[in-house]
């Protein structure tokens, strides 16, 4: 990650794996964006709201910790294509603030109610795979064992 400003703050962190940072810049709408930075790989994204922000970390967990590197080539992540549509979905309207959930389910030929659904599971499996992570974590930490 690029140094950060001495303004900065941490608005959530993911396990030391995925740190979504505020940084404050007057000319942004908000007065900030969010940089998501990765503990596996030098990608950083920037957003202009926490929403967004989160919702990427949120299929970052989901999609096996993907590597958007080069994907502006490729299109969408393949570990991302492989969760299905749901992280498909909540991807898309992660990496682009003018996608909306009414855009998604048009695309995507499914209803609005559905897209909030597939948003709604990502976030809820997201923490899942945080919380099995925190666990196995700690349990390495108490056993000092290091080995997967």
């Amino acid at each position: 990650m690029a140094d950060l400003p001495d303004d900065a703050t941490i608005h959530r962190n993911d396990q030391e794996i995925v740190r979504i940072w505020k940084i404050p810049d007057e000319e942004s709408l908000s007065g900030a964006y969010y940089e998501v930075e990765f503990y596996f790989y030098e990608n950083d994204v920037r957003f202009e709201d926490p929403e967004h922000a989160e919702l990427y970390a949120d299929v970052y967990w989901v999609a096996d910790m993907f590597n958007e590197k080069e994907t502006g080539e490729r299109g969408i992540p393949p570990r991302v294509a492989r969760r299905g549509q749901e992280a498909i979905v909540a991807y898309c309207i992660a990496r682009s603030p003018s996608t909306s959930v009414e855009w998604a389910a048009a695309e995507f030929d499914v209803s609005e109610d559905t897209v909030r659904t597939y948003l709604s599971r990502v976030r809820r499996q997201a923490e899942v795979q945080r919380e099995a992570y925190a666990e196995e974590d700690s349990v390495h930490n108490a056993t000092g064992d290091l080995t997967e």
